[in-house]
């Protein structure tokens, strides 16, 4: 390795984003290098209308499957010193803000420069408030792997109404907020519990427009509900590994809309 590659100095450059439930044990194996080094970040903060916030401080930056902990600057800054060589996967959390996880853990070998190239953003979670009016069911379809049936719905021109804390209808950088829809068995719909909703998917646009959903062992007459979350961001999704296993959370979710009934035709 190059004497340019040799530093003290480990630079960890990230711009948080898209992102319940999740399983956070990640293994940490030792990588040949140096025993301990300096990792330097950035961390940056953005607000609801995708804005860059005033200040960076205060998001919590913690090492997954390890104690330790570092927390941000005004100018999103955090330093961990005397880190052991390994591979490291990390979680940045800010209350109000969606939470981030690194994909894949990064190997870290003490004295030698690391560049870890994660790119995203972090968001604000929203305070908008969402209102549900009419769904209208199009269609059932009975597929040819019984018991799920498919079903469309159809959204009319104002079915779907989102405002502001101030009441006015809100655009994040000119574009409609997006929206994260749940459909459940019965109205108790919670996002962090996935035995209250059989379907999910998100959207930008949601009003004239046509949706899809699969319900297992659905009949005709059957009655099934939705709701809607503002989701902070492009997507309500954060995903990474945990060993070789893929997983998910919801992230930079808000206020949940009403709930309204729809009766399978």
């Amino acid at each position: 390795m190059s004497k340019m590659h040799r530093s003290v100095l480990a630079i960890l450059v990230l711009s948080l984003g898209w992102s319940a439930g999740c399983n956070k044990t990640t293994q940490i194996t030792e990588v040949q290098g140096a025993s301990t080094g300096t990792m330097i970040g950035i961390v940056s903060l953005y607000e609801m209308d995708g804005t860059p916030s005033a200040s960076s401080a205060g998001v919590d930056v913690a090492i997954l499957g390890t104690n330790r902990h570092a927390t941000t600057d005004s100018t999103g800054h955090f330093v961990f010193d005397s880190l052991p060589a390994g591979y490291y996967q990390m979680e940045f959390t800010k209350p109000g803000f969606s939470t981030y996880i690194t994909d894949l853990p990064e190997p870290f070998v003490g004295s030698d420069t690391l560049w870890l190239r994660q790119e995203g953003t972090l968001y604000r979670i929203n305070n908008w408030k969402v209102t549900i009016d009419s769904i209208q069911v199009t269609s059932l379809v009975q597929p040819g792997n019984p018991p799920d049936t498919i079903f469309y719905l159809k959204s009319g021109a104002s079915s779907f109404t989102v405002l502001d804390s101030n009441g006015k209808t809100f655009y994040a950088n000119g574009q409609p907020p997006t929206l994260t829809f749940f459909l459940g068995q019965t109205p108790n719909i919670d996002y962090h519990d996935t035995s209250t909703f059989f379907s999910r998917f998100f959207a930008r646009q949601y009003n004239n427009t046509n949706f899809m959903s699969i319900y297992s062992g659905s009949t005709k007459s059957d009655t099934v509900y939705l709701a809607a979350y503002p989701t902070s961001g492009t997507s309500p999704f954060c995903f990474y590994y945990s060993g070789d296993t893929m997983k998910y959370f919801f992230t930079g979710l808000g206020q949940r809309s009403n709930v309204v009934k729809i009766v399978l035709p």
